[in-house]
């Protein structure tokens, strides 16, 4: 591969990564003003078209408490669209190497990854 005439062009490629058998724990802190619970009429609760507009004028704050994501295997990541088949094989190599050496500690790693990382994403 001739270095010099790729090291300005810009590469853009896609990784794709497979969960299986997920599960998701997901916790939200909500918090409601209590005197404005007080001054809704009963009726609007009751029809079910403002039932949505009346708890979001009640809610005094919402955050994602707990993103936590598990999943029994991670399947080898895709890689495509580098410009140089040189780089892109030399990349799924690599790629694979690790994945064949570390799945499972990505696997005990995702729970926190999912929680400390991803949750503030959302």
């Amino acid at each position: 591969v001739d270095l010099e005439s790729i090291k300005n062009e810009a590469e853009f490629f896609t990784v794709d990564i497979t969960l299986t058998d997920i599960t998701a724990t997901i916790g939200f802190f909500v918090s409601f003003d209590m005197d404005s619970i007080l001054k809704i009429p009963v009726g609007s609760i009751l029809h079910s078209k403002n039932t949505f507009p009346c708890i979001l004028s009640i809610l005094s704050e919402l955050f994602l408490s707990n993103f936590n994501i598990q999943s029994e295997s991670i399947g080898e990541p895709e890689i495509t669209g580098f410009i140089s088949t040189e780089i892109e094989t030399a990349i799924k190599a690599a790629t694979s190497a690790m994945h064949a050496s570390y799945e499972k500690n990505m696997i005990e790693a995702l729970p926190g990854i999912s929680n400390l990382h991803i949750r503030k994403v959302l």
